[in-house]
């Protein structure tokens, strides 16, 4: 189904995990600049390539939909509210684990 998305014209990687997640209920981790920022503030190594970040996360978060929703969910409130691209780290509950904090 996946493949299907991905070769309708304008659906990348994420709309098609969007797509997938949210409207047909199938476990797929959703990258976005959220997910990347934040997991690169807080010290992780990123591989390169949304469908190579997409399976390292998949494989350590069980495959589960309302598990990978709350995730993307959280991921996307966090960076609204702290993990802007000026960070706004006073009150981050991150801060303690955050590589990139400004103090």
């Amino acid at each position: 189904m996946r493949n299907e998305l991905l070769a309708v014209n304008g659906i990348g990687p994420e709309t098609a995990d969007c797509i997938l997640v949210y409207a047909l209920d199938k476990p797929f981790f959703i990258i976005d600049n959220y997910t990347r920022r934040i997991l690169h503030r807080i010290g992780f190594e990123l591989p390169t390539g949304y469908d190579k970040l997409r399976l390292m996360l998949e494989h350590n978060i069980p495959p589960n939909i309302t598990t990978y929703q709350q995730y993307h969910a959280l991921l996307v409130e966090h960076a609204k509210n702290y993990c802007t691209q000026i960070p706004r780290c006073q009150h981050c509950p991150l801060s303690e684990c955050c590589h990139k904090k400004i103090e």
